[in-house]
């Protein structure tokens, strides 16, 4: 199967684990608003990101069974083997700390169901990055997925060890996000362009000006 980005259909296609896993967002957004104030709340909360988690695999399972790729030159979307194996990755590893999350909000008597949502966030920034041809896509996957995980070291708040690790990473993401955008601007510079297919065919017409290596160390 073959998508053109160009078309809004294949587009959409292009982007319909992605699609899933947002929608689900949205939804668990309005479940935890208008539940959240028992421990079997919270549950339901998990049960619903693991439906979420399993749809989204799902999801990125057809396009590989259906051999999905992009049409011409990859713009900013990629459709690839190496999205596919990376989506289940992430998805895996959100899935595997929701089960263990069940016993540890209990255990800690953490009744914050938007822990869950923030986990879908954060899942959602990783398979945008792995999704990513464009160092602006994958800089926009990595903003999506660092916000969530700064709330996510906070969550308990009654405790200042939690507010004490959110401001250390808040400080830190902050100063690598800065780093990075410097590399990409220094990337852009040298090459024209931050398309990552581009960006390979003018290194390897160009060779690797100084610019050009100062920017990838970024």
């Amino acid at each position: 199967m073959r998508l053109d980005p160009a078309i809004y259909r294949d587009l959409l296609l292009s982007l319909l684990p992605e699609l899933v896993l947002t929608g689900w967002a949205l939804v668990l957004l309005l479940f935890v608003a208008w539940r959240h104030r028992t421990a079997r709340d919270l549950r339901i909360a998990g049960w619903l990101t693991l439906l979420a988690l399993l749809s989204t695999a799902v999801a990125t399972w057809w396009l590989w069974w259906n051999r999905a790729g992009v049409q011409g030159v990859v713009t900013m979307i990629a459709a690839e083997d190496f999205r596919w194996v990376a989506d289940w990755v992430f998805l895996g590893a959100a899935a595997l700390t929701v089960l263990i999350s069940f016993a540890y909000l209990q255990r800690e008597q953490l009744l914050v169901p938007e822990y869950y949502v923030l986990l879908i966030f954060g899942t959602l920034g990783m398979m945008v990055m792995a999704a990513g041809a464009d160092l602006m896509v994958i800089f926009l996957g990595l903003e999506l997925m660092s916000v969530a995980v700064y709330v996510l070291a906070g969550i308990d708040r009654r405790r200042a060890r939690s507010a004490e690790a959110a401001l250390k990473y808040f400080l830190l993401g902050a100063f690598a996000s800065g780093f990075l955008l410097y590399g990409i601007a220094l990337v852009y510079g040298a090459t024209g362009s931050t398309n990552l297919g581009l960006i390979g065919t003018q290194v390897g017409l160009m060779g690797r000006p100084s610019v050009m290596l100062l920017g990838s160390a970024s």
